[in-house]
């Protein structure tokens, strides 16, 4: 019975925050990417950060790492990624070669959080930080 309490437990917390948290991110993200790129949006950043930070902890709270903080890296990589994909954009373009634009682009935006995501998933999976984060 515990068991079926806590898979419950979990999938309803993935269901009401992750999966919400994960949107309210991505979008607030964009938003705020777009307005680095385009001053005349009419957001406010102050706001747009207090999305992105509420998403980054209701996501983190849904999928039950909460404790492991090290994970907001991953979701700090994500909007960085995704600025630097902007920045290559238009540099690839400037220099006029259009064939580039969509591996050189994606590539950063998926590689960058994959990689740092690999990194904090690698100090979470070593015996002496598992062990202390059992213990929370």
């Amino acid at each position: 019975m515990n068991i079926l309490f806590k898979k419950t437990r979990k999938i309803i917390l993935f269901v009401i925050l992750g999966i919400p948290g994960a949107l309210l991110f991505v979008f607030s993200s964009i938003i705020f990417l777009i307005k680095i790129f385009d001053p005349k949006v009419p957001t406010g950043n102050f706001t747009l950060v207090v999305l992105i930070l509420t998403g980054t902890i209701l996501t983190l709270v849904g999928l039950e790492k909460l404790h492991q903080w090290k994970y907001i890296l991953v979701f700090a990589s994500i909007p960085f990624s995704f600025f630097l994909a902007g920045l290559v954009a238009i540099v690839v373009t400037m220099i006029g070669l259009p064939v580039l634009l969509l591996p050189t682009t994606a590539l950063l935006i998926f590689a960058l959080p994959y990689f740092v995501n690999k990194i904090v998933k690698r100090h979470y999976d070593k015996p002496d930080v598992a062990e202390s984060n059992h213990a929370v």
